[in-house]
């Protein structure tokens, strides 16, 4: 007795598998397409919103480095901050514990409002008789690169930042009070 073989199946089943399995990139395509379109509407409209624009980045710089007793002026060059004589030991270029969060309060706030500033680190030294100008300038120098440094760690972009050392040829405050 020969066994026959099982009707072949119809040619309409095969179509049928077939649009299914490549209706799915179709509707994952159109799923896709419809969360991209809201997603762009929804950015669009963020953009369009009207925004209060009344703080600027030197007004918001001012306002937090007060708030830390931290001074700062402005100028034709943008907001000078002066953080005093009392960051380094002496003769060294090495930041202080206190100096150290003093300059990461002051990185904190800069990042805060004005984080695409250029930032321009300057160092000042004394005008003391007995001490040395080339000294001085070297000394201060290397401040303001330390300094500098700590604005590099914290993020900033290394050609935002410059650092310069005057010596003595530019004192910000007098030796009197000491």
């Amino acid at each position: 007795q020969r066994i026959a073989a099982a009707p072949a199946a119809p040619a309409r089943t095969n179509l049928y598998w077939y649009i299914g399995v490549m209706s799915i990139p179709v509707l994952l395509f159109i799923a896709f397409w419809f969360i991209l379109w809201n997603q762009s509407n929804r950015l669009i409209a963020e953009i369009r919103k009207p925004r209060d624009v009344s703080e600027t980045w030197q007004v918001c710089l001012k306002r937090g480095l007060s708030q830390k007793d931290i001074p700062a002026t402005d100028s034709s060059r943008g907001v000078v901050i002066t953080l005093g004589s009392l960051l380094f030991e002496v003769n060294s270029t090495e930041i202080s514990g206190k100096a150290q969060r003093r300059i990461d309060e002051l990185v904190d706030i800069v990042k805060g409002c004005a984080r695409d500033s250029n930032i321009i680190v300057e160092g000042h030294a004394s005008m003391e008789k007995a001490v040395n100008e080339a000294r001085n300038r070297e000394l201060s120098e290397g401040r303001a690169r330390t300094v500098g440094e700590a604005f590099r760690t914290s993020g900033f972009p290394q050609e935002r930042i410059s650092a310069r050392g005057f010596g003595s040829s530019m004192p910000v405050a007098s030796n009197d009070t000491e």
